[in-house]
């Protein structure tokens, strides 16, 4: 062989281990990018929460309303209700509904109500709500009656319906609370119990007198508004079991 062919050979050789050569490198850094790349993403992904999944809305067992007596009027000033000793019916009925529909809504029910608003929604806004939401089961409406009425709870109703839902929130109060029992009454001149724009049952609640009976609406509210919940609970699962 002569040294040109040689040097043909060699130089051939030389190309092939150069281009097997820049094959391995390029290929190298591919992987390199393909790496880094990779590292970024899981990177970001834990910087970065997943996108929330859509959630379907919350089913509740039932759905009720709480009105808190008195506090903002029609014409939007402050009524008070009865007042005694520098006690405001408005301001006193507030724990006890707060109580009440703090106990609903952890077992499961859906409650509308101004315990939690400083008592701002007045009877002619809660009745328009009612009115347009006939998924609700049952309003209830909280008081307490005057310095000079006697001692005891007083249920008020109008209708049959409206009678047992009064009876089931009497019992689960007297079942938890010692106080006087003044009995259910029976009225045809309450926007709770008689207007057309409500379409559940419902009942106005005396959780007894602002005078004789302050201490416990003051000092057991917490207790008082607990029991009214457990008494429209058992009302509830009553009319649900008879459906």
């Amino acid at each position: 062989m002569t040294k040109k062919q040689i040097l043909i050979v060699v130089l051939a050789f030389v190309c092939v281990v150069a281009a097997f050569a820049t094959t391995l490198f390029v290929t190298m850094v591919n992987n390199k990018k393909e790496e880094e790349k990779a590292a970024r993403a899981t990177a970001q992904s834990e910087l970065q929460p997943l996108e929330p999944t859509e959630q379907k809305p919350k089913e509740y067992d039932y759905h009720v309303c709480i009105e808190t007596g008195h506090g903002i009027d029609a014409q939007g000033k402050w009524d008070t209700g009865c007042t005694w000793n520098g006690y405001e019916e408005a301001k006193l009925m507030i724990p006890i509904t707060q109580a009440m529909s703090d106990y609903l809504t952890a077992h499961n029910v859906d409650v509308y109500t101004d315990a939690f608003s400083e008592n701002d929604r007045n009877l002619d806004v809660t009745l328009d709500y009612l009115d347009t939401h006939e998924e609700i089961d049952a309003f209830v409406n909280v008081h307490c009656d005057y310095g000079n009425a006697a001692s005891g709870t007083m249920p008020l109703y109008n209708t049959d319906e409206q009678k047992k839902l009064a009876e089931c929130l009497n019992q689960a109060v007297h079942e938890a609370i010692d106080i006087p029992d003044r009995g259910l009454q029976y009225r045809t001149d309450l926007e709770t119990l008689c207007n057309p724009k409500v379409h559940c049952t419902s009942c106005l609640f005396e959780t007894g007198s602002i005078s004789s009976d302050n201490e416990i609406l003051t000092n057991q509210a917490k207790a008082y508004g607990e029991a009214l919940a457990k008494g429209l609970l058992n009302y509830l699962n009553q009319q649900h079991t008879a459906q």
